[in-house]
């Protein structure tokens, strides 16, 4: 699994050297930037995926009451931290070692926090959701894919296309991701404003999940019980 992120910054990299497409101007070393881009967007993807089944998948425990329900959340995102953790070790050596680029890797982390906070409100609600309805979560994971091409993970957020900008500008994962990889990088940024703004936004979400999880996930499994 730690392989994929990898893989698929390969093939963009292959496509982009080959002349297939054009990312538009990227102010960093584009090895660089498609490797952090799609480790930041794994690491939401992967929490969609893990998170969001973390209650059915373990519907077992959860009703014999071994364990807490929030025990089950804490372990699932601890393994989406795990792995983004290993990952960026592995892609930090592989820009590091390629290209010697200076990287700002404590600006990064604390700017990547907003992120990982949107992630786990996803994964909370997702799993909230699936339990009662499973066609919800599989069009998630299929949307995501669309998501991706949506979110300026392997081409510049500043596209020459006024409609490729709108869409781009209107995801909130264009600034969550975006952002800590220009500071990374020590690249020019987008608006930090907007940034501020979904950042609050983003922990105003969190907390708001987190209440409504505490509250109606052990309701929901009662639920699936009756």
């Amino acid at each position: 699994m730690l392989l994929l992120p990898l893989m698929q910054s390969l093939v963009w990299i292959f496509l982009q050297m080959n002349g297939i497409f054009n990312p538009g101007v990227i102010q960093s070393d584009y090895i660089a930037f498609v490797l952090i881009g799609t480790m930041l967007w794994q690491m939401y993807n992967f929490s969609f995926d893990s998170i969001g089944n973390s209650i059915s998948t373990s519907i077992k425990p959860l009703i014999q009451g071994y364990v807490p329900v929030y025990t089950i959340l804490i372990s699932k995102f601890a393994m989406v931290l795990v792995r983004f953790f290993i990952t960026l070790i592995i892609n930090l050596f592989i820009i590091k070692f390629f290209t010697g680029i200076e990287l700002n890797v404590i600006g990064f982390l604390l700017f990547t926090i907003p992120l990982m906070l949107f992630c786990l409100s996803i994964g909370m609600v997702v799993s909230m959701v699936e339990v009662v309805n499973e066609d919800i979560y599989t069009l998630g994971k299929e949307f995501n894919k669309v998501l991706l091409f949506l979110t300026p993970i392997i081409y510049a957020p500043d596209m020459k296309s006024s409609f490729i900008q709108y869409i781009t500008s209107s995801n909130p994962l264009t600034y969550l991701i975006c952002i800590p990889r220009s500071i990374l990088l020590y690249t020019p940024t987008l608006s930090m404003n907007v940034y501020y703004s979904y950042s609050l936004g983003v922990l105003a979400i969190f907390i708001l999940c987190a209440i409504i999880y505490s509250k109606r996930s052990r309701v929901v499994i009662e639920k699936l019980i009756e």
